[in-house]
């Protein structure tokens, strides 16, 4: 089983407020791999950059790393911050997963979150996938940001119960110039489980201010060509 364990990947970066950040791009053909990360990690762009991560088959794992760097089991606190799909600063970033049994863990922002005026996005395309990050995250955006989580096909799992939520607050710009915060968390085909004792099967749910949303729908969109 391929392992990717790295300070980021996909990731493109600037040194904030000092120079624009560039591209970073980390593509996958096939395999059951195993994506290990702990900062500013898995397809993500900071300060003016963009990143992207795609993985096109596999029961993939993506999560905090299990090991230190002499082999040993770690000891540290888990602490997973801008983690899978994230954007800060007028970033871009996104992870895209086409197929498999997927599994994204996670502690504190990472599935689709975006900060401060860009786009963030996890989008995976098929297959029974488990999204483990409950705090401050799952197609969410602060400081009038666009987060989404999107997933097709599959009986899936969501920890937590903020799944698209949007703050109401914003610190940093001014409103209602800049816009407001959107999130959006949503999901096509199978039959999911939230947390929060939330059966949302089939419907929709709205989440903080009124430009965040949960929305579940039992058909699969198709395309005719």
């Amino acid at each position: 089983t391929p392992g990717y364990k790295a300070w980021s990947q996909g990731v493109g970066a600037g040194p904030r407020g000092v120079a624009n950040g560039g591209v970073g791009v980390m593509l996958d053909g096939s395999g059951d791999d195993e994506y290990q990360f702990d900062y500013f990690s898995h397809g993500g762009g900071y300060w003016f950059a963009v990143g992207i991560a795609r993985d096109f088959s596999g029961n993939d794992q993506r999560g905090p790393t299990q090991l230190a760097f002499d082999g040993s089991q770690r000891e540290e606190k888990i602490f997973l911050r801008w983690g899978i799909g994230w954007q800060a600063h007028y970033g871009l970033g996104f992870v895209f997963d086409d197929a498999g049994d997927d599994i994204y863990r996670g502690d504190i922002v990472g599935l689709g979150f975006s900060w401060d005026i860009g786009v963030a996005g996890l989008c995976d395309f098929g297959g029974n996938d488990r999204y483990e990050i409950d705090r401050v995250s799952q197609g969410q955006a602060r400081q009038a940001g666009l987060g989404i989580l999107y997933d097709v096909d599959g009986d899936d799992i969501y920890l937590g119960d903020q799944q698209g939520y949007a703050d109401p607050e914003i610190s940093y710009h001014p409103q209602p110039d800049c816009g407001g915060n959107f999130s959006f968390v949503v999901d096509y085909g199978g039959t999911d489980r939230y947390g929060g004792k939330v059966d949302l099967n089939n419907g929709y749910h709205q989440r903080g201010a009124g430009s965040g949303f949960l929305i579940d729908r039992s058909d699969v969109p198709r395309i005719d060509k």
